[in-house]
Formats: C-alpha cells, sequence, structure tokens
C-alpha cells in the first residue's frame, strides 16, 4: 500500500503538526514541507502567530492527495487595515492613541536622538494598537523607544540596519494594564515569518522555520542580508551545531562593523571551541561597537563576560578588568530586558542608564512623536 500526502493551503507557510486518531505525532514541519504518510484518519493543527490553533481532520488515501484549506481562517485573524487617504487621514484614526514614541542610538553608550528614521502606518485596529513600517537610514543600531503617561518607556532594538533589504522593519505596538507592549520583526524574506512567532512567545513553532541546514544557508549568505546571517549564526548557536558555521562568524563580524551580533556570535563559538583569549577579544569588541540587536546576542555575552572577569587563565586574567567592566555595563541592560522577545527590549526611560531611569517619560517633551506625525 503507497502512501499518500496532505496539501494545505493557507497563503503562507505555517507550523503545522499531524496527529493520528490516537493523538500520536505523525508529521510535523512547516506547512508547505510535510512528508508522505500511512492511509488513515488524521487531525492537521496549524498554529498562527498569537497562539491561535486551526484544527481539521481528513483522510489520506493510498496514493491520494487530502486537502485542508486554512487560506480563510489566516486573512481572518491578520489585523484589519487602516489606509491613509490624505486629508481623511486623521480622521481615520484613533481620536487619541494611547502612547508616543521617538527613535534613540547609542553614542559612546549616551543616547542621543536618531534623526535619520522615517516611518508609516500600516494599521490600525481603533484600539490602541498600531503597526508601523520603520525605514532606519542610519547606520547605527537603532531604539524605538515607545512611552504611555504613568508608565516606564519600551525601549526596543530594530532589525533595520545596514543595507538595502535590512533597513526596513515592522513595529507592533499593544498596550495592556501595564503599558505598552512593543515587538520589532524584520521584513526580510528569510526571517520574517520565524520572528513574527518569536514576537508572540511561540518560540516552538519559529524554530520550525529554520532547520540548521537553513541557518547554515543564512549565514553563508551575509553578503546579501547581514541581519538574516546573525539570526542563522543564533539558530546554530542553539542547536550546538558548530561544525556547519565554518568561518563565517568571523567574516560576518570583520565584514559589518555595524552589526554587533557578528563580534557576539563569533565569539560564543570560539568560546564553545575552548579559544577563550581570541573569545574574549571578540566580545571586548562590543565596547566599541554597542548593544546587539537580537536578545540572545546580549545575554550570551554578558554571561561570557561574567565567566572571564573571574576567570583565573593567565591570557584572560590579564584582561579581567576590562572584561569585569563591560560586563556590569551590559548587566545594566539586561536586569531590564525582555527574554521573551526576539530584538533587545527592556524598560527605562534613558536608555543609555537603565538603572537610574525607572520612571515614565514626560511625553511633553520636544523629539515624542505620534502617529499623526508620520
Amino acid at each position: 500500500m503507497s502512501e499518500g500526502r496532505i496539501r494545505i493551503s493557507a497563503g503562507e507557510a505555517l507550523p503545522v503538526e499531524v496527529r493520528d486518531r490516537n493523538m500520536k505525532l505523525v508529521a510535523g514541519g512547516l506547512s508547505d514541507a510535510l512528508p508522505s504518510i500511512e492511509p488513515g484518519e488524521y487531525f492537521v493543527a496549524a498554529t498562527l502567530p498569537g497562539d491561535e490553533t486551526l484544527l481539521r481532520q481528513v483522510v489520506v488515501e493510498s496514493g491520494g492527495e487530502a486537502e485542508v484549506d486554512f487560506s480563510i481562517a489566516v486573512e481572518r485573524a491578520k489585523p484589519p487595515v487602516v489606509h491613509s487617504a490624505g486629508p481623511l487621514f486623521d480622521f481615520l484614526l484613533p481620536a487619541e492613541l494611547p502612547w508616543k514614541f521617538r527613535f534613540v542610538t547609542l553614542d559612546d553608550w549616551h543616547a542621543i536622538e536618531a534623526n535619520d528614521v522615517d516611518f508609516e502606518l500600516e494599521s490600525t485596529d481603533g484600539s490602541g494598537t498600531a503597526t508601523l513600517i520603520v525605514h532606519n537610514r542610519d547606520t547605527r543600531v537603532v531604539f524605538a523607544v515607545v512611552g504611555a503617561p504613568h508608565s516606564v518607556p519600551v525601549h526596543v532594538a530594530l532589525p533595520a540596519v545596514g543595507f538595502m533589504d535590512s533597513q526596513v522593519c515592522r513595529l507592533v505596538i499593544t498596550t495592556n494594564k501595564w503599558g505598552p507592549v512593543v515587538r520589532a520583526i524584520p521584513l526580510s524574506e528569510a526571517t520574517e515569518s520565524p520572528a513574527r512567532y518569536f514576537a508572540s512567545g511561540d518560540i516552538v513553532s519559529a524554530a520550525k522555520y529554520i532547520t540548521p541546514e537553513y541557518a547554515g544557508q543564512l549565514l553563508a549568505g551575509k553578503m546579501m542580508d547581514p541581519l538574516a546571517a546573525a539570526v542563522g549564526g543564533y539558530v546554530l548557536l542553539a542547536y550546538g551545531d558548530l561544525d556547519r558555521m565554518h568561518d563565517w562568524p568571523g567574516n560576518l563580524a570583520d565584514w559589518f562593523g555595524w552589526l554587533p551580533d557578528g563580534t557576539a556570535i563569533e565569539g560564543e563559538r570560539l568560546a564553545r571551541l575552548g579559544h577563550h583569549a581570541e573569545a574574549l577579544d571578540r566580545f571586548l569588541e562590543l565596547g566599541q561597537r554597542g548593544l546587539p540587536i537580537f536578545t540572545d546576542g546580549l545575554s550570551l555575552a554578558a554571561s561570557r563576560l561574567r565567566h572571564y572577569a573571574g576567570s583565573g587563565q593567565k591570557r584572560i586574567h590579564a584582561k579581567h578588568t576590562a572584561a569585569r567592566a563591560l560586563a556590569q555595563r551590559l548587566e545594566s541592560w539586561l536586569v531590564y530586558a525582555d527574554f521573551g522577545a526576539f530584538t533587545v527590549t527592556l524598560r527605562a526611560a534613558d536608555l543609555g542608564d537603565p538603572e537610574e531611569s525607572q520612571v515614565p517619560a514626560n511625553l511633553e517633551q520636544p523629539g515624542w512623536r505620534s502617529v499623526q506625525e508620520g
């Protein structure tokens, strides 16, 4: 008896699971890459960003193809879009969104305004939730800062820096009782889908998008998309697949000085290979390059530097003062970081001094902008 297949229509690749009548997992992965399975009755579950699950029951026949159509449900799950309409633009927006924002970058670890950043409204649901498309033409890592009355502002690193497609990202802003909730998602074709699942906290579904093989391809393609290459590097570190990394993280660090993540990835790779003196040199480069864009980079760097600061190894001990100073600096951000976020995200009124600025911001001061000012 020959096997059959399940063909899923969704308009985009979705993380799915296929289970038999006893709920035993038979297949899983992305909806456009499911393997053939034995004939029988199955349940197909697909996960959308935000943890919504779609469930269908199908019968797979020998040599046949069972069709599952999730496309209507996927479209319904997308937020409604309100487009700009010239003079009607302000009328279409909520009378008063509960937050304002600005853009900053770090210069010698002090927060300054980032002026070469533009944005446009992509959608709003009329209840204080909005999605912005942000264009960053600055050559430095830029943070969006979102503030609301009576809450500590949120800083989120934009996965938009460098050149070409990597200069653009999507910023999703919602609110809860503690204040704004902000997620930044790259618009790179290679990383947008997994980032959407990271943004909703569904790490398991996000991981299904990037296999070790695909992560290696992303890292190898650093010239086309350095940010996607960094994501590939972090995934390979998570899998522990150092062989597939080759010497590419070193090239990523050397060729793209504006991307601190290349240094963090190469430092961690060297550390895992036992080359700790060289790894420390790489991590110390963050003193000049600044905060990584991705949360994994900040976490890895702070952890390694904390370890090296107390190391008794001769070649490392000579630099323990520098390691301790940088570790303490990074940990001042780490304490307030959201480890569930894809990119570095923390609450503070001043990015340069989060420990001393756990207070609401004055949204009437110059620099704060509303959506209507876009």
